[in-house]
């Protein structure tokens, strides 16, 4: 079973980072990682990017609207305004990632 880990973030760039090298040493691969800006001005994309060859990674940004909106936002219903789709469309279970990079 495929899993989507949402990642609703405002501003934590370093912490999406820290969150995405643990994300690498998992043993479980069969999972997606889907990091929503929430508006930003400090934005983990270029963090996205490093990883975007390592992980199953979709990066979205979307204008601030808080953390539910951000965790109820997903590919099919079109929340971001730009988006980096770099893996197969998402499929499976989802799954909200409580971590310190939400808003």
């Amino acid at each position: 079973m495929k899993y989507s880990i949402i990642v609703p973030v405002f501003n934590r760039p370093d912490e999406v980072g820290e969150l995405l090298k643990s994300l690498t040493s998992q043993t479980y691969k069969d999972f997606e990682v889907i990091v929503v800006e929430d508006g930003s001005t400090k934005t983990c994309k270029d963090v996205c990017d490093k990883y975007a060859d390592i992980l199953s990674l979709h990066y979205y940004y979307k204008e601030n609207s808080g953390p539910g909106q951000s965790r109820n936002c997903s590919p099919t219903h079109g929340c971001g305004t730009s988006g980096r789709r770099t893996s197969a469309s998402s499929g499976g279970r989802f799954t909200t990632a409580a971590s310190p990079a939400s808003t």
